[in-house]
């Protein structure tokens, strides 16, 4: 019974661990996407530079791989911000990098 005891406080620690961390891994739902992107927007429309730029890199970071669409719009306003920061540089290595999702060949083509 001591063993049990002393092993369930253990045991409680380690699911709360593992539920912190794998937490940030679940991906956007498309309405979620949609208030998470308004609420980047709106921070940096206020003027909040920083934390919309985290909060858009976050939206990519968890809508990269369900919904492409999504990700590509956060990609876009992270972009926007860091060249509002000055961070010209940045910006254009962030674009350089994205790579449009096959499913999309719309993404890819030039107008």
């Amino acid at each position: 019974m001591f063993i049990l005891r002393s092993f369930r406080p253990r045991l409680i620690l380690y699911a709360l661990g593992l539920t912190i961390l794998l937490l940030p891994l679940e991906d956007i739902r498309p309405d979620n996407a949609q208030a998470a992107f308004d609420h980047a927007v709106h921070t940096f429309q206020r003027g909040d530079l920083a934390i919309s730029q985290l909060e858009a890199e976050r939206g990519y970071s968890q809508s990269r791989l369900s919904s492409p669409d999504w990700a590509a719009r956060f990609l876009l306003l992270q972009a926007e911000i860091m060249v509002r920061r000055g961070m010209y540089d940045g910006a254009l290595n962030l674009l350089a990098g994205y790579q449009p999702d096959s499913n999309h060949p719309e993404e890819t083509s030039i107008n």
